[in-house]
C-alpha cells in the first residue's frame, strides 16, 4: 500500500486523529495513505536525499518532514484530506 516508488520507507508518522499515515523514502519521497480506503497521495517527490523525520502538527493539518541532506519542507494538508 506505501510503495509508490521501489524505493524502502525510512520513517512514517500516524496522524493525530485521522486514519491517515505518512511515510518517507530513501529516494526523498513523501506519501501521505489512507489505511481504510488504500487512498496513497504524493506529498513530495524523490530527491535523492532520505527522508529522516516526519510529524504531523498537533492539529494534523500540516506534515513537516526533513531529510538526511538537511532539507527541511511542509505540506498544507488541510485540501488533501
Amino acid at each position: 500500500m506505501l510503495a509508490p516508488s521501489r524505493s524502502l520507507v525510512s520513517t512514517v508518522a500516524c496522524h493525530p486523529s485521522a486514519d491517515l499515515i505518512a511515510a518517507g523514502y530513501r529516494d526523498g519521497s513523501v506519501v501521505l495513505a489512507r489505511r481504510k480506503v488504500r487512498i496513497v497521495r504524493p506529498v513530495r517527490g524523490p530527491t535523492n536525499d532520505e527522508i529522516t523525520a516526519l510529524r504531523f502538527d498537533a492539529e494534523g493539518e500540516r506534515l513537516i518532514y526533513g531529510s538526511a541532506g538537511g532539507a527541511v519542507g511542509s505540506a498544507d494538508l488541510r485540501n488533501m484530506l
